[in-house]
């Protein structure tokens, strides 16, 4: 567990999905401190919110963490069922359950596609937004720099399909496999000062999802065509970006500040593609000083 104070709620939406909630307790939502929604990246668990989800819940703000569908339960749901807008109603029917009515959302890669979504979909029910390392453009076009990526990927996909019993044994043991550990170690994050053990959390996590969601869940953001929307999402928002992500480098982070007329830009030097994990001092007290402006408005 992420919170050292937390309550774990079960929930199944209207939709037929479930989804095991992380709740902080200790601390209730009310206007000048809006509950904090993180939304997590592409086959991410909640590893990388390990200091911001602590920090902002040691600053008082109520914390939620959660799962999208079918990402933990083990099955395989038909590529229409992860859009963006089917997600970000997925969040809208959680948080009408626990009876919260305007939410902070904090998203990192892929979940800033969701927040994005999310603020499009239900502007009244959205305070701020922090968006880190992500892309309003499709991100295997830009991917380590290249666009070579889209073929690269295109070619892995039909490989595996090929061989997906061989592949899983592999997916499902990747965090005690020095090759996966090293790779995410040296490309993922600043290896210069995040640890290997970090590293092993974040992969026994995604070893809990089906591999599958890789290539559905990369496919969609490389499909969402949110960038169109960025001009009407007036919602104040702070975009992160660090300046040697190599997986969506940091101009796609200024592009999406160019176009979002009410947000802030920071940039981490040094940063990878979790700045929030190589820095999370300087992450996070940029983040608090951003909403703390926001509240005394």
């Amino acid at each position: 567990m992420i919170l050292e104070n937390s309550k774990k709620i079960s929930f199944k939406n209207k939709f037929g999905h479930a989804f095991n909630l992380e709740l902080s307790e200790g601390s209730e939502p009310h206007k000048d401190r809006p509950l904090i929604v993180f939304n997590n990246g592409l086959l991410c668990g909640h590893a990388w919110w390990h200091y911001t989800a602590r920090y902002l819940s040691e600053h008082n703000y109520p914390i939620l963490l959660y799962q999208y569908r079918a990402h933990v339960t083990g099955e395989v749901l038909d590529e229409s069922e992860y859009d963006f807008d089917k997600l970000a109603l997925d969040l809208e029917t959680i948080l009408t359950h626990i009876k919260v009515k305007k939410v902070i959302l904090i998203g990192h890669s892929m979940g800033v596609n969701v927040c994005l979504e999310f603020a499009k979909l239900f502007p009244k029910k959205v305070h701020s937004m922090v968006l880190i390392s992500g892309t309003p453009l499709p991100p295997l076009d830009f991917m380590f720099n290249t666009t070579n990526m889209k073929y690269v990927f295109g070619y892995s996909r039909k490989l595996i399909a090929k061989i997906p019993e061989m592949f899983n044994k592999v997916w499902k043991t990747s965090n005690k496999n020095p090759l996966s550990i090293n790779v995410i170690h040296k490309f993922g994050v600043n290896s210069k000062v995040v640890s290997k053990g970090l590293v092993k959390r974040y992969l026994k996590e995604m070893n809990e999802m089906p591999h599958e969601l890789l290539f559905i869940m990369l496919y969609k953001m490389n499909s969402h065509e949110i960038i169109y929307d960025l001009s009407k999402i007036k919602t104040p928002s702070l975009i992160i970006g660090g300046d040697k992500d190599l997986i969506c480098p940091i101009t796609l982070q200024l592009s999406m500040h160019k176009r979002m007329h009410n947000s802030e830009f920071y940039e981490v030097k040094g940063g990878s593609h979790v700045p929030q994990i190589d820095y999370p001092r300087l992450v996070n007290e940029r983040i608090l000083l951003f909403l703390t402006k926001l509240i005394k408005k």
